[in-house]
């Protein structure tokens, strides 16, 4: 794998990529370079070499010499054992020391490496949503303050729509109340006493994580919803505030943007500026940490521990200023150092091999190192035994020993070295690629098999178990994880690279197994065999998701900052210095009036395109900006626009990007066209101008810096004198004013504007001018004015002459006062006092005064009167007709006659007036006033109305009496008749039965007749004292039959009622009537009941009862009721709704007839569903005797 400027890796042969050898396995140190990989050991010595120049040598066996020593072979063993694990030991000691501290470091470097990756993508994601903010209150529909409702929550709801962890986007307006939002939730609510939107309505604002106040928790979540806010205010061109955008972010967005940590990552979490744990564990949110006592040393927290841990803080991105978030990542310290306590244990085991096996070898080595000097001894011995006097060199064996071990020792050193050096190296390999998340593999093209790291493998998403360095699949299993969209560019992709061979790069996206998505960076190369034929790949891969996601984000920025310079008719350009191109956004071409299809004009013609007039102080303020003290520029001019030669103005803002030796390399700016801003300006100079009252733009410290003609005359000053800078407000003040000044500029930084008050200017002869002067504060921070200045010499000269006049002009109006004061006093007494209802409207038809006999008639107070029109105390048609009249009244006629109108009074009751209304004029003949009188006439319209309905009554009984007297004659006759035929002897059974039918129709008749006379009150009443509770309890008896079982009585009298005056019989008579009547009103069944009750009834009455004591008897049911037609005419004679046979129409008015010749009354309610209420009022007998009397 590529790496720190090498080509290839060192790593031990035949094993996989990055891993160790296993233990007891022979190892050789190789280079493997990046087109080779060998995977064959090449083969064992079976001797002790030592390395020599141009390679190796032997050396002979040492002879052995039989001594008093013990075995060789067990002294070997002995020491090859113990050597190895004395080295084990030491090595477990020193390395595990070492990789603990290197482990230590990586892992507090990977802490600090994610906290700070965490807190930069927190900024990134809040300066986006800031910027959306920004945006919004930047667009033209948001900025007028006539935009519908509707549009406003259109445009909040795109912005809701865009980013999916908004849970709110409002719009509320300067008085706090939320006009408009994205899912009309808080649409109308009071929001203005939140220090935030008060914050928000001066500038840009965030606000850090919350509980939501106003908005209800999540549907299925009853956890309190958090929210992160951020505002900004919205203004017109002029700057006057249209109100605020605020957006409200669900907490829950910055725990997707962490999310939850897989094997072998961080846990993250969020601190708030003061140190309280914003997201993290349950057991830590809320608590307060300190980020200063993080160090770099494990550590508990108040969930457990120890842990590593590292914290970074947030610095904002952009314009977006931060809200001090501080990111910590920790991770358990027993995991963490994992792998150096694992590595301590396996050297230590595998030292504890190597010993065995050390053991082992010596003890072999020793049999066959001792052969040969056991056959010199046997030889020696031999040569003894026969007498011979060869002898071995003494001392050889062990010259030979020396040699041997100093070579043996010298082998193993080098040998070891190499080890140790070949384990760092791939320990620092490991480290880097696990650090730098890169993972290696190695695809066999032939066999279509391959090979990866564990990093390799994680970032595919597959977790390897504990102990396994490497991860086998083949190709189409990687195919498989690739993202749809990318296969089939990826395979044609894949097939190129295999024909052409060599160095590769590519990007695509997987799929991991919980469904993200991850953008890989594959590079790596091909290797061929000599015909050219591909033989394997081999390459490493990184993350790249972060990468992919800025770059995204970059270019969504820059279609928005696209949108932004359109919609606000901004045009951008880019120029290179040291060339002179530029580059121009489209908005810039139509701006200058030239083709976008063309390249941007150099700095000469763009300078050529600027009006003559304007061109030197332009390129003199570019120059500036370009020198060593500038780096800004900003200026106003007018150019010859290219389409149509227009002159437009424009106003240009620049920056200059200087290298590290301060020399511009690059300048970019925006135009925009201010022709109608210019146009306005110069239009408001000319105003001001002609305005003969003195105007200036200032500051609260004294400086003038704009002023018109007028104030200048009035300051005896000239222009050059403005121009120059000299001329100040604080100078033309003499010091005995200048406290009243600081007085209005205190009242101004309170309420924006001052009072205007008065004071002096002197002018530069020693003269001094009156003034009266106002100004309001404008701008920020609040220090700039603009006043208006108004010379009072004139008023204080006639206001001198008038002090001359004064004593006799106060006596004179105290005179005139005091006369109409007695005047007005006489005339209220007048108006108060008289007995009639007057009422007095002004100009604009509203009431300026009114008489007290008018209040006390309609029930009103003054105050809630004067002010309104006539017309809303009466009914509607009863208005429409008054309107119409005052109207005439005041166009042309003086008066109006009585009319009558119906008018309201304030406890709802409807009253008849009569109104009499005459016009009084001003001296130019004008409406002054009118004033007018109010008549009641409710009771006389009532009494006409009773009369009609009397008259009528009585027309009809006068009637009804004589057709009955006519009729009871017939009935006489043919009643006796009947008798006789019904008395005769010998007559058929037949004439019986006919003859009995007829009497029964004949007693009807008569029954008939008696009712009718006693609606037309010609039939006698038998007057007399009636026990009310007496009565109804026998009807009660007589009613138990006819009501049947589905419908309940109801009787409710007090038994010391009062006795009434009334004819016994009839009385029964009419309430069995009424009671039948609510049975048949009830065909379902129902309650009937009956009330009896005393009642005292007052002077005037809807009943037109006279005033006295009397019984007021209820019959109430609970059926059908009837309507307002039916009700109207309930109490006509011979008016039913019965069938035909089933009434005949007269029994309610027979009770109206009785209720009248009894000296009472009826009166009948009825609601439609509800049921019917008869009420029959009698005299008691007490009252009704005085009544007599």
């Amino acid at each position: 794998m590529p790496g720190g400027g090498m080509s290839g890796t060192w790593r031990p042969a035949s094993t996989p990529i990055s891993a160790p050898a296993p233990a007891g396995t022979a190892r050789r140190c190789e280079w493997a370079p990046p087109a080779v990989h060998r995977t064959a050991m090449e083969g064992h010595a079976h001797v002790t070499p030592q390395r020599v120049r141009g390679g190796y040598k032997r050396f002979p066996p040492a002879p052995v010499m039989a001594l008093p020593h013990p075995p060789l072979r067990l002294i070997l063993a002995a020491a090859f054992g113990g050597i190895a694990l004395l080295a084990a030991l030491a090595t477990s000691l020193l390395a595990g020391n070492a990789a603990l501290r290197r482990i230590e470091a990586n892992q507090f470097a990977m802490l600090d490496t994610a906290a700070g990756r965490f807190a930069e993508r927190l900024d990134s994601d809040m300066a986006a949503r800031w910027r959306d903010v920004q945006l919004a209150t930047r667009l033209p529909l948001m900025r007028d303050p006539d935009t519908a409702p509707e549009l406003r929550r259109e445009i909040l709801r795109h912005v809701h729509d865009t980013y999916a962890d908004y849970a709110l986007v409002a719009f509320v307006g300067p008085d706090g109340h939320v006009v408009v939002d994205s899912r009309r939730a808080l649409e109308g609510q009071d929001a203005s006493a939140r220090p935030f939107l008060r914050a928000a309505m001066r500038g840009p604002v965030a606000e850090d994580v919350h509980e939501a106040s106003m908005l209800a928790s999540r549907p299925g979540d009853p956890t309190p919803l958090r929210l992160v806010d951020l505002a900004a205010p919205v203004r017109t061109e002029d700057g006057r505030l249209v109100g605020v955008v605020a957006a409200h972010l669900d907490w829950r967005w910055a725990a997707a943007v962490v999310g939850s940590p897989r094997p072998g990552e961080p846990e993250i979490l969020i601190l708030s500026r003061d140190g309280q744990v914003l997201l993290g564990p349950g057991a830590l949110l809320g608590r307060q940490l300190d980020p200063a006592a993080v160090l770099r040393a494990p550590m508990d927290f108040p969930d457990g521990g120890p842990y590593l841990a590292a914290v970074q803080p947030t610095h904002g991105w952009g314009d977006y200023p931060g809200l001090g978030w501080r990111v910590l990542a920790r991770r358990p310290a027993a995991l963490a150092l994992a792998p150096a306590t694992a590595l301590q244990r396996d050297i230590l085991l595998y030292g504890l091999a190597a010993s065995a096996l050390a053991a082992l070898l010596g003890w072999f080595a020793a049999a066959w190192l001792a052969l040969p000097l056991h056959r010199l001894a046997e030889a020696a011995a031999r040569q003894q035994r026969e007498g011979g006097r060869d002898a071995l060199p003494a001392g050889s064996r062990f010259a030979e020993a020396v040699t041997l071990a100093r070579a043996f020792d010298g082998l193993l050193g080098d040998c070891r070295r190499s080890e140790s050096a070949l384990q760092e190296s791939e320990q620092r390999l490991r480290l880097a690629q696990r650090a730098g998340q890169i993972g290696a593999y190695e695809w066999d093209i032939q066999t279509d098999t391959g090979r990866a790291t564990r990093e390799y493998a994680a970032l595919h998403g597959a977790a390897l178990p504990e102990g396994e360095q490497t991860w086998a699949a083949h190709h189409e299993h990687w195919l498989a994880r690739l993202h749809p969209g990318d296969r089939p560019r990826l395979r044609e992709r894949i097939r190129r690279i295999l024909a052409e061979a060599g160095p590769y790069a590519l990007e695509y996206r997987i799929l991991l197994p919980d469904g993200r998505t991850r953008w890989l960076h594959d590079r790596g190369e091909v290797l061929t065999d000599a015909a050219g034929q591909p033989l394997r790949a081999i390459g490493a891969v990184r993350d790249v998701t972060g990468r992919r996601a800025a770059e995204d984000a970059l270019r969504e920025g820059e279609a928005r900052l696209r949108l932004a310079q359109e919609a606000g008719g901004i045009g951008s350009w880019d120029l290179d210095i040291a060339s002179g191109r530029q580059v121009w956004s489209e908005r810039q071409y139509a701006l200058f009036g030239l083709d976008p299809a063309l390249p941007p004009p150099d700095m000469e013609h763009w300078f050529a395109l600027v009006h003559p007039a304007d061109r030197p102080a332009l390129q003199a303020a570019t120059e500036a900006a370009l020198g060593a003290e500038g780096g800004t520029l900003a200026a106003e001019f007018r150019i010859i626009r290219a389409a149509d030669a227009a002159e437009r103005w424009l106003s240009v803002t620049g920056r200059v990007m200087r290298d590290a030796a301060g020399f511009p390399v690059r300048m970019l700016g925006v135009n925009r066209d201010i022709t109608e801003a210019r146009v306005r300006e110069a239009e408001l100079r000319a105003m001001l101008e002609a305005n003969p009252i003195g105007v200036l733009r200032g500051d609260v410290h004294g400086r003038i810096l704009d002023a018109n003609d007028a104030l200048l005359r009035l300051a005896g000053a000239d222009r050059a004198a403005l121009e120059a800078g000299t001329l100040r407000w604080d100078s033309l003040t003499p010091p005995e004013w200048l406290p009243a000044d600081a007085a209005g500029i205190a009242e101004a930084r309170e309420k924006g504007v001052c009072t205007p008050y008065e004071k002096e200017y002197q002018r530069p002869d020693g003269s001094r001018v009156p003034v009266l002067v106002g100004f309001a504060l404008v701008g920020e921070p609040r220090e700039d004015t603009i006043a208006f200045i108004l010379d009072l010499t004139d008023r204080k000269r006639a206001e001198a002459t008038l002090l001359q006049d004064k004593a006799g002009l106060e006596r004179a109006v105290a005179e005139r006062t005091a006369e109409l004061a007695a005047r007005e006093r006489e005339l209220r007494r007048i108006y108060d006092r008289t007995p009639a209802a007057f009422h007095s409207v002004d100009a604009d038809g509203r009431l300026i005064r009114v008489s007290g006999e008018w209040l006390a008639f309609l029930g009103y107070r003054r105050e809630e009167v004067l002010g309104r029109r006539t017309g809303e105390f009466m009914l509607p048609e009863s208005a429409a007709r008054w309107d119409a009249a005052v109207e005439e009244l005041r166009r042309t006629g003086d008066e109006v006659r009585e009319v009558e109108y119906r008018m309201r009074r304030a406890d709802g009751e409807v009253v008849d007036v009569l109104v009499r209304a005459r016009a009084e004029h001003d001296p130019v003949g004008g409406f002054a006033y009118s004033y007018s009188v109010l008549l009641d006439v409710t009771e006389r319209n009532r009494a006409e109305t009773r009369l009609r309905e009397a008259q009528k009554l009585e027309a009809l009984g006068r009637i009804a009496g004589g057709v009955a007297h006519d009729f009871n004659n017939l009935l006489q006759v043919l009643t006796g008749a009947l008798q006789l035929v019904a008395g005769s002897a010998g007559k058929p059974e037949r004439v019986e039965r006919y003859a009995k039918v007829a009497l029964q129709a004949a007693g009807r008749g008569a029954d008939l007749t008696r009712r009718m006379l006693a609606f037309a009150r010609q039939d006698q009443l038998q007057a007399g004292p009636v026990a009310l509770p007496d009565v109804l309890q026998g009807l009660a008896t007589l009613l138990h039959g006819p009501l049947g079982a589905g419908i309940r009585l109801e009787i409710e009298a007090a038994p010391d009622l009062p006795p009434v005056r009334a004819d016994r019989m009839q009385l029964e008579m009419v309430l069995f009537n009424l009671a039948l009547n609510g049975r048949d009103a009830m065909p379902e069944g129902g309650t009937l009941r009956l009330q009896a009750a005393p009642e005292a009834v007052a002077r005037s009455n809807p009943q037109g009862l006279a005033p006295g004591s009397y019984v007021r008897i209820r019959v109430a049911d609970s059926g059908e009721g009837m309507d307002a037609d039916t009700l109207a005419r309930a109490a006509e004679p011979f008016f039913t709704t019965k069938d035909v046979g089933q009434g005949s129409g007269l029994g309610l008015s027979m009770a109206h007839g009785f209720a009248a010749q009894s000296g009472g009354a009826l009166r009948i309610e009825s609601t439609p569903g509800l049921g019917t209420v008869v009420t029959l009022w009698l005299p008691e007998t007490v009252a009704w005797a005085v009544a007599a009397g």
